[in-house]
């Protein structure tokens, strides 16, 4: 039962060095931060852990945020009846992914935030993803009631679905076996491609680049045309639809649809150095020179917009504005872009960009899927170079404007993730023999030498003085 008198707790995250914690340190909740106190906590009074992780850049994280997690209401019961704690996945990977497998076996899907209630013995006891309020509410209520009628019983339920202990397949691996393997795994994702726009599966799509990695490997090993029609179709669809900014560079980490047109917007450091990786192999091994200028407007983004002073790179771009509006830095609406434009830049980039259609958003257009230069030339009944400087007048016009909007950043500078870019501008430098890919990559290197590692230690990150997450 709860202990009788128990000291309240008070929220902890105000002022954290996490970009994300530190956006919880106003919540009624009494976020604690994962370590060691909250388990004690947890264990003296009986309580379960409320374990809510997320990151910066998530979006339906902010609007659990605001509609629960704000909520008088609901805090009190968080507050009242569980050791709430908030963890930012990207400083506690692990915790993470123990977290997520529990979801996936429990509840048959994942995602976040990733709310799991967990036991004061440590065993995860109930897992869900967002709710809304009022469901939110009604799962408080009723886990606390069950909790003080018959916590043994679900303490023991938890032990016995705990974590179990799996042998290392290393040594298990029949080397004769490799060949074999390969080519299943090919044959594999031929047999799931979305033939129409590319890509794995007819839902959200994601880059999936350690899977795209691994087979434009198997094409250089061996050149087979339906592999190459994957990969081609896959990447031309990512450069040139609705996953990049085409004003500013920079992939988003997914889009919603199968078609690769609306973007969920949050921009993370980690698949943009990997997609540049990606796009400097493909220009070779494809023979697609282009995919080269891919990769650069790539590099150029993580270079300008998300280099800090010391050298290290920022972990991501929030999917909103800081007007709480998902997508809103992104987008145009009529009005906007006629203020912004002249007549003629104003038509052309209507053509350009078939802005004539309805806005894929409240807010606006994203600019997605552009046509060629000699198509909107012969629409428009004037030459292809008068598009082309129209267009980059009406880019541009844009770019600036978009420079006086807010967009949140979760300024964390993690070792893992600036390891990727470091290889990324390595490979771009020795690739295409840019001088800005080497000073950018020596920037990294240096930063994750004279920061991040003690000596003994690579930490995952460093504020202050302070090291950050396990």
């Amino acid at each position: 039962v709860l202990a009788l008198g128990a000291p309240l707790l008070s929220n902890q995250l105000a002022g954290h060095p996490s970009p994300y914690l530190a956006l919880h340190g106003e919540d009624p909740v009494a976020w604690q931060s994962w370590n060691e106190d909250a388990l004690a906590v947890a264990r003296k009074e009986n309580r379960l852990l409320f374990l809510s992780v997320g990151y910066f850049s998530c979006h339906w994280c902010h609007v659990m945020q605001r509609e629960s997690y704000r909520d008088q209401d609901i805090a009190s019961l968080v507050n009242r009846h569980f050791v709430p704690v908030k963890v930012d996945r990207e400083l506690e990977p692990a915790l993470d992914k123990e977290l997520m497998d529990f979801a996936y076996k429990t509840v048959g899907r994942g995602g976040w935030p990733l709310n799991v209630f967990v036991t004061p013995e440590g065993y995860p006891l109930y897992a869900v993803l967002y709710l809304p309020p009022e469901q939110f509410r009604n799962l408080l209520e009723q886990l606390s009631q069950l909790w003080e009628q018959d916590g043994e019983r679900l303490s023991e339920i938890a032990r016995q679905s705990g974590p179990a202990r799996f042998p290392d397949p290393v040594g298990d691996i029949d080397g004769t076996l490799v060949a074999t393997l390969n080519s299943r795994f090919v044959d594999a994702a031929l047999s799931v491609v979305d033939d129409l726009d590319g890509g794995f599966g007819v839902q959200a799509k994601f880059p999936q680049t350690p899977q795209l990695d691994y087979l434009l490997a198997a094409y250089d090993r061996q050149p087979r045309q339906d592999l190459k029609d994957l990969l081609t179709l896959t990447l031309d669809n990512m450069a040139y639809r609705g996953l990049v900014d085409h004003l500013s560079g920079g992939f988003f980490r997914y889009t919603v649809d199968p078609g690769w047109e609306v973007p969920h917007f949050e921009k993370m450091l980690y698949t943009n150095a990997l997609l540049a990786r990606t796009y400097l192999r493909s220009a070779v091994i494809l023979g697609r020179p282009e995919y080269s200028e891919v990769a650069r407007r790539t590099l150029d983004f993580m270079a300008l917009s998300m280099r800090t002073p010391g050298g290290g790179l920022i972990a991501a771009f929030s999917a909103v504005d800081d007007q709480g509006a998902e997508g809103a830095y992104y987008l145009w609406t009529e009005s906007e872009r006629a203020d912004l434009l002249s007549v003629e830049e104003h038509e052309v980039l209507t053509a350009a960009w078939s802005l004539d259609r309805p806005p894929e958003f409240q807010t606006g257009h994203h600019l997605n899927h552009r046509r060629s230069v000699q198509d909107v030339a012969a629409d428009l009944a004037i030459p292809v170079e008068r598009v082309k400087r129209l267009l980059v007048q009406a880019m541009g016009r844009l770019l600036e404007a978009r420079g006086q909007r807010t967009l949140p950043a979760d300024k964390k500078i993690l070792a893992g993730w600036n390891g990727l870019a470091l290889s990324a501008f390595t490979d771009a430098a020795r690739t295409l023999g840019d001088p800005r890919y080497l000073k950018a990559a020596r920037g990294i290197r240096n930063y994750l030498a004279r920061v991040c590692w003690d000596g003994k230690r690579l930490h995952r990150s460093i504020a202050g003085s302070r090291a950050l997450g396990t």
